[in-house]
């Protein structure tokens, strides 16, 4: 288990799997997943080949959600059509700052529900890295190189 893998389990989650990770490169049967992965929910927000790749796309359990957040890592994958039919798997994207626009009600809804829960500690956002802004191109680096574990703050 990785150092992100660790946080995310101390968090609640039931599971992580990092990518790239040597299952999945030697994952050239998916019928023969020697990794024995059973994925409902597949979010990433670095967008890398492998995430949305057919190994990735295939990772997903029947009626799985794959969760476009971004692309961090500079590139656009594409995603295997055939798969999310094979699969009756779904994609979906998440763009929250586009939420404020279009739907401005909703947005500020779910805002303030947010804010009450990291108010009341229910929700703590985990800092990993405080860099220096005199620094603010190592902090790009550890974003980069998928170093972070959590919020990589400024200071």
């Amino acid at each position: 288990m990785d150092a992100v893998g660790g946080d995310y389990l101390e968090a609640g989650w039931l599971n992580t799997i990092s990518l790239p990770s040597t299952c999945f490169y030697i994952m050239s049967d998916v019928d023969n997943n020697v990794c024995d992965v059973d994925v409902d929910v597949n979010g990433d927000d670095n967008g890398d080949d492998i995430s949305y790749s057919s190994l990735g796309i295939r990772s997903l359990n029947w009626d799985g959600r794959a969760v476009v957040i971004g692309f961090a890592s500079g590139a656009i994958p594409k995603i295997p059509a055939n798969i999310l039919l094979v699969k009756n798997v779904e994609v979906s994207g998440l763009y929250w700052g586009a939420s404020a626009i279009h739907n401005p009600a909703l947005f500020m809804q779910s805002s303030k529900e947010v804010i009450s829960m990291w108010v009341e500690g229910k929700v703590k956002p985990h800092v990993s890295h405080r860099v220096p802004l005199a620094e603010a191109n190592d902090a790009l680096d550890i974003i980069k190189a998928r170093k972070s574990t959590g919020k990589v703050l400024l200071v």
